[in-house]
């Protein structure tokens, strides 16, 4: 399979998964909550950054007004856009972990169920254990991911470390996606990164759906169980080929 069919088969993934939901009358019992959840990230999240970002950003813009004279209007409209950029990438990388810690234990329960249904694989544990072992792994998430933003949030007023910082944060979400499967599947994080980085053009791929979805402020998070059944299948397929390591 050439590198453009591996970034083909991790993009349209997420919409495998989408097609799953909705062909299984469990797994869209189990998206619904996390569903509404997106759904208030979007009014909520999203309402406070249009009412009072813009505000905060030219408010601090306009204390340079006096000392660049003519230039302000050209730099502070540049200075505008790279502050966006900086500040969706925090507000992205905060909503999801926020997003991943209360919807966590539903879609653990999305990727065992896409086991069950994906695989002849027997259930290897309790469904409590599991939602337990994600919900813990989110706490801690949710401290890496804070530390990743801000990282990321200084990287992005750098030109060219932006466009870099912006796949990273792709990735960084395309594999904690996958992780509900690595999971379910008992890898060693040794493992999970190994298999990751085996399959990077995959993972690439499912990174830029989740780019496009990011292009409509807000649908990632209503998408993703979708996304969460997807890098399920996505998983499955690739290690049914033996191209996971379990030395």
């Amino acid at each position: 399979m050439s590198p453009f069919e591996k970034l083909l088969l991790g993009f349209f993934s997420p919409f495998h998964g989408l097609r799953l939901i909705f062909g299984s009358k469990k797994k869209l019992v189990l998206s619904l909550i996390p569903f509404v959840l997106g759904l208030l990230f979007i009014f909520a999240g999203f309402g406070w950054a249009y009412a009072y970002l813009g505000g905060v950003v030219q408010g601090w813009l306009s204390q340079y007004e006096a000392a660049l004279g003519f230039l302000f209007a050209l730099i502070s409209g540049i200075a505008m856009v790279f502050t966006w950029l900086a500040a969706f990438t925090l507000f992205f990388l905060a909503a999801y972990a926020v997003v991943s810690l209360v919807g966590g234990p539903f879609y653990s329960l999305l990727a065992e169920d896409t086991f069950r249904t994906e695989s002849d694989q027997k259930k290897r544990g309790s469904s409590v254990r599991l939602m337990m072992t994600m919900f813990l792994l989110s706490l801690v998430k949710i401290s890496i991911f804070l530390v990743v933003g801000i990282l990321f949030f200084i990287m992005s007023f750098i030109p060219v470390l932006n466009l870099v910082s912006s796949y990273f944060v792709l990735m960084v979400v395309a594999f904690d996606c996958s992780d509900y499967a690595f999971e379910v599947d008992f890898l060693t994080l040794r493992q999970r990164f190994g298999f990751f980085f085996k399959h990077f053009w995959e993972y690439s791929g499912f990174a830029g759906a989740i780019l496009m979805t990011t292009l409509l402020p807000g649908s990632f998070f209503v998408l993703l169980p979708a996304f969460i059944c997807g890098a399920s299948q996505l998983y499955l397929r690739m290690r049914d080929q033996k191209l996971v390591d379990r030395a």
